[in-house]
């Protein structure tokens, strides 16, 4: 809708059903509201998927997911462990959805066996394809590993799997 604002009153654009009140829109201020779409996010787990959800190029129409109203980003979130520590990382998972709340980091856990959580977010319809976080911690990025946080069942799901 859009609405004119003017010294004399406001009034609808017409053919809205909003009423005149006075006022020319030649002197008029326009104020423009628009709908806000819901975003639209790539939705996969790797784990449930397998590489499908793995690899950008895979992904498919059938993972597009539209979000709810107060779900505001698109996200990846990968898990990737290493035996040895100074050792080759390894992929566990990858997963692809929309997010409320989103913070682009990565935290490790762990001494011998590491665990590393990677997660990058992104605002706008289908951007989450890949995973900039991961390539914080690949550059060299590791001074964001000062974190020890991760979830108790994220690590006996990882520690059950490479048994």
């Amino acid at each position: 809708m859009v609405i004119f604002v003017t010294g004399s009153g406001v009034r609808g654009s017409p053919g809205r059903g909003a009423a005149a009140t006075g006022g020319s829109p030649s002197s008029a201020v326009v104020a423009v509201t628009e709908e806000r779409q819901n975003l639209t996010c790539y939705s996969c787990n790797s784990q449930l998927e397998g590489e499908g959800c793995r690899f950008p190029h895979n992904l498919s129409l059938a993972m597009r997911r539209t979000c709810p109203p107060s779900h505001r980003f698109c996200s990846v979130t990968r898990v990737d462990y290493s035996v040895d520590p100074g050792g080759a990382m390894r992929a566990f998972s990858i997963e692809r959805s929309c997010s409320e709340h989103c913070t682009t980091e990565c935290v490790a856990v762990g001494e011998r066996l590491r665990l590393y959580m990677c997660r990058s977010c992104c605002a706008e319809s289908l951007c989450n394809t890949g995973n900039e976080a991961r390539a914080l911690l690949e550059e060299g990025g590791r001074a964001l590993l000062a974190s020890r946080r991760l979830t108790v069942p994220l690590l006996a799901l990882l520690v059950a799997a490479c048994l």
